[in-house]
């Protein structure tokens, strides 16, 4: 089947020749193409003989086929190997080509290993790369996928549990029995907690399962007593407990397998040490699943204690392989097809859907560090390279497909460009760092203006909450003076609401109050002091002349709540007559000498002052009149009211 689809390219590309022949166009082509279409060879280039243009007539073909055309990558592919196998086929593959230079650029030998169509089917198929033909990557390990796996883990092997208390017993110098742990007891603990140490380290530092598989206890230094004691903080459950000291102490891991690091360290970047593929673990209790510093501690402790009977020696693999009966071989690494079955073992184990190879952490702490922590911990794109060890010229494709799921967006956020303070470009994916940015100058001015503003419309407010706060000032000294009323209306029971513009007192029966609080509502006082006009007005009933004067006085004594006169006129305070109630002054004056010609004068005998004035024919405004006049004859000064009084 292979040999006939190769057939089928050789067809195929003679018939393109036979066409560009037949059609004759040169209307587009370079002086150097033209000299080559007409060369008498040109029609023979695709013959099972090649000669001296095929491998140029060949490059033609593929980059007719890759950028007119559109084939896919291994069509391209099969094109070049069909003519390669043609020509192989005719005249062996004992023609080696030359070592040319780019700069020659000749040709000789095989003329599809020559080095044009080599190169040029190398541009064709990064073309096609970057059009969208994608490598098959794996789904990403997210943080809670592995807090799922822990928690699998933990309940599909409780025996976990205990080893973490031995090594806790030891670490803590504990005085211990003779400790017997069954084989399969070990070797199901050793392949859980093996898992857990090894999915931690390739999520927080990225690292391809190849290069970890190969890792060495001499890869890791660290100071082991200072981390044990850590260590039995964690089993204790107090990570919140650790001090600052606790919080900086580090394991330092050298991955010298790191993929891309070693040209760099041999070109030593023009003698500045970098300390590249260097990676300084701390304890990270907030990332319970992926916390690196613990599970690795765990585990080479494990390994010791259980496995070895001593600490593990310079050239032991951290990851060694276990044969099938338990057994740790500390000098054989782990296998990659070992990895992947313990992941498909934990995916499947945790319900965790989806495909997933090795890769997965990688692309799993990527994107949690560049997207997914919170914004204050979030990776700038020059941490995501370093840490990951992607070289210089890796393709963007491949560094976008490990940032990114279905998150399509840019590295800059230019959406508020019209802020009249300019937004630099930000660091991070989303901008999500330029809440943390120091303020600019031109920042702080426009937050003063913005502050001093908001700080007038205060002062503002507060004025004329002063304004509403005098008012009910006023009010309340109605409300008391009400209160006091009540002695002179003979009330029992009181039950007062203020209302915007009104108080209202609610009179209740002695026995209403004892069974409900419904009452009607009696406004028995209007909060602006008011003096009732003697006689009313707009009234049906005419009040005889004679009697004017009587209500005058009662005005002054007792006071008139069914006409909103709900303080005596006797009692009022000077400031009922003052300020916005100025108008009230003249007629107060008026009922006042009125009422106290008759009570101080007279005595409040009712027959001598109605002798004196003749009351049963004067009016009130007459009847002042005459008391003016007779004060006067007497020689009665008028007192003028005094603040005091």
């Amino acid at each position: 089947m292979t040999q006939k689809a190769y057939w089928g390219h050789v067809h195929w590309g003679r018939e393109w020749l036979q066409d560009l022949l037949s059609r004759n166009d040169t209307t587009n082509l370079s002086e150097e193409d033209l000299a080559l279409f007409n060369d008498p060879a040109f029609k023979n280039a695709f013959d099972d003989i090649p000669n001296h243009l095929s491998a140029q007539v060949l490059a033609w073909y593929l980059s007719w086929s890759g950028f007119r055309k559109n084939l896919g990558r291994s069509t391209i592919e099969g094109i070049h190997t069909a003519f390669k196998k043609l020509w192989e086929q005719v005249i062996g593959s004992v023609l080696q080509p030359k070592h040319n230079t780019k700069r020659q650029r000749k040709s000789s030998g095989l003329p599809a290993r020559n080095w044009t169509g080599v190169a040029l089917k190398g541009s064709i198929k990064n073309k096609l790369s970057a059009d969208g033909v994608d490598r098959d990557h794996s789904l990403a390990m997210k943080k809670e996928h592995m807090d799922k796996i822990l928690t699998w883990a933990k309940s599909d092997c409780p025996e976990i549990g205990s080893a973490l208390h031995f090594i806790y017993v030891v670490l803590a110098n504990m005085p211990i029995s003779n400790v017997h742990i069954s084989d399969d007891v070990k070797k199901q603990v050793t392949k859980r907690l093996k898992f857990l140490a090894f999915a931690s380290m390739a999520w927080i530092i990225w690292t391809r399962c190849c290069e970890l598989v190969k890792l060495k206890r001499r890869d890791i230094q660290m100071d082991t007593e200072r981390i044990d004691s850590i260590l039995v903080k964690y089993m204790r459950g107090e990570q919140d407990a650790l001090t600052i000291d606790d919080m900086d102490e580090y394991c330092e891991i050298h991955l010298q397998h790191r993929k891309g690091w070693q040209k760099k360290e041999d070109k030593s970047f023009r003698g500045i040490d970098l300390h590249v593929n260097h990676y300084k673990i701390l304890p990270r209790p907030d990332l319970t699943s992926c916390d690196t510093f613990f599970w690795l501690s765990i585990w080479i402790r494990w390994v010791e204690y259980v496995h070895l009977g001593r600490p593990m020696e310079a050239e032991d693999f951290v990851f060694p392989a276990m044969g099938a009966n338990g057994v740790v071989q500390p000098g054989e690494p782990l296998t990659q097809d070992n990895v992947q079955k313990m992941l498909s073992e934990a995916t499947a184990g945790s319900s965790i859907e989806g495909k997933y190879s090795t890769h997965c952490f990688c692309r799993g702490g990527v994107q949690h560090w560049f997207i997914r922590a919170p914004n204050d911990e979030k990776w700038p794109m020059d941490v995501v390279r370093f840490w990951g060890g992607w070289a210089e010229g890796e393709q963007l494709n491949t560094l976008m497909h490990y940032l990114l799921d279905e998150l399509h967006a840019y590295e800059h956020d230019y959406s508020g460009a019209l802020h009249r303070v300019p937004l630099k470009n930000n660091p991070s994916l989303a901008g999500d760092r330029a809440l943390y940015a120091p303020a600019l100058r031109k920042e702080l001015a426009s937050f003063q203006t913005s502050v001093l503003g908001d700080i007038k419309d205060v002062r503002g407010a507060l004025t004329n909450l002063d304004a509403k706060v005098s008012r009910i000032e006023d009010m309340l000294q109605c409300l008391t003076e009400a209160v006091t009323v009540s002695n002179h209306i003979g009330l029992r029971h009181f039950s007062f609401s203020c209302a915007p513009t009104q108080v209202f007192i609610t009179q209740l029966s002695p026995a209403a109050s004892t069974t409900s609080n419904a009452s009607s509502p009696l406004d028995l006082m209007s909060c602006k002091p008011v003096i009732p006009n003697v006689p009313p007005r707009n009234c049906s009933y005419k009040m005889p002349r004679g009697k004017a004067w009587k209500e005058v006085v009662r005005h002054w004594q007792e006071g008139a709540p069914e006409l909103n006169l709900h303080v005596p006129l006797k009692d009022w305070p000077y400031e009922y007559t003052r300020g916005q109630n100025h108008g009230l002054h003249s007629k107060y004056n008026q009922q006042r000498i009125i009422a106290t010609e008759f009570l101080d004068q007279y005595g409040s005998n009712e027959a001598a002052f109605t002798a004196a004035y003749n009351t049963s024919l004067k009016g009130i405004k007459a009847l002042l009149e005459a008391i003016k006049a007779a004060r006067q004859k007497r020689g009665d000064m008028e007192i003028r009211r005094r603040h005091s009084e």
